[in-house]
C-alpha cells in the first residue's frame, strides 16, 4: 500500500506535499472519505522528512493535539511509578531468586502508566520522587534515579525519546543510558552511524530502509545489573 500525496512539483519528490487520505494498492486507489478538521503535510527535503498540520484556513496546529502519545507522562507524573520501574523491580527478585534471564530492560516503558503500578509485595519504598526512589529487596537497598534530560517527542507517527538512569546499591552503580530517534537528519544520517540504524523492510516493496536511529547499552546493564544484585 502507498500513500498518495498531492503538492508539490511533477516528477519532483523534493517539496511540500499533502496527504489526500487516500491510498494506492495493487491497482487501485482507496480512500477514506471521512472528513478531517487538518491536512497533514509532508516537506521533503534532501536530507530529511518534515510533517505538519493545517487547519482549513492554513494556520498550523501542533502534531500532539491531533495524535497524542498514549500513555506518555504528564509533567505531575512520575517517572519511578512506570511500567519500566515495575520491570526493574521484578528482574531485581527474579535474580536473587537466581534467575538471570529474565531481565526485563524496556526504556520506553519508562513513558508508560495506567494510573501507576502495582509495586511488587517484595520490594520497600522508603523514598520517592519523580525522578528518585530509594527502595529495599531482599534486604538489600538500592536507590534508582531518573536524569532530569529523560524526555519523550512525539512526533505524528513516532518519536524521540531519550532516557538516563543511575542504579546504586552501596558503592556500585549501574547505568543505564538510551536514545532513540525517528527523525533522521543530516547528522545522524551518515554511514559511520550504520551500527545505530534501526532497519525494517517495507511490507508491500521488500526494500529494507532505515526506521530510526538508536544509541543504548541495555546489555551492558544487565550484566552489571546481575553483578549489583546480591
Amino acid at each position: 500500500m502507498v500513500t498518495v500525496l498531492v503538492g508539490g512539483t511533477a516528477n519532483k519528490l523534493l517539496g511540500d506535499w499533502s496527504f489526500t487520505t487516500c491510498d494506492y494498492k495493487a491497482g487501485s486507489i482507496l480512500c477514506n472519505n471521512k472528513p478531517e478538521s487538518y491536512t497533514i503535510h509532508y516537506v521533503f527535503d534532501a536530507d530529511s522528512q518534515f510533517v505538519y498540520f493545517t487547519q482549513a484556513d492554513g494556520s498550523c496546529i501542533p502534531a500532539e493535539s491531533i495524535m497524542p502519545s498514549d500513555g506518555t507522562l504528564d509533567n505531575d507524573e512520575s517517572y519511578t511509578d512506570t511500567y519500566a520501574m515495575r520491570d526493574l523491580y521484578e528482574s531485581i527478585i527474579n535474580i536473587k531468586k537466581g534467575d538471570t534471564q529474565s531481565i526485563s530492560v524496556l526504556p520506553s516503558s519508562f513513558f508508560l502508566q495506567k494510573g501507576g503500578i502495582t509495586v511488587p509485595s517484595e520490594v520497600i519504598v522508603s523514598s520517592q520522587n519523580k525522578y528518585a526512589v530509594a527502595f529495599t529487596i531482599g534486604g538489600q537497598e538500592f536507590s534508582a534515579t531518573i536524569g532530569e534530560n529523560t524526555h519523550r517527542i512525539q512526533y505524528y507517527s513516532d518519536s524521540q525519546s531519550e532516557v538516563d538512569l543511575t542504579l546504586a546499591s552501596g558503592d556500585a552503580v549501574c547505568q543505564l543510558h538510551y536514545f532513540r530517534d525517528a527523525k533522521l537528519s543530516s547528522e545522524t544520517c551518515k554511514a559511520e552511524n550504520a551500527p545505530y540504524f534501526e532497519m525494517y523492510t517495507h511490507e508491500d516493496t521488500g526494500i529494507e530502509y532505515v526506521d530510526s536511529y538508536k544509541v543504548d547499552n541495555i546489555d551492558e546493564f544487565k550484566t552489571c545489573l546481575i553483578t549489583l544484585v546480591q
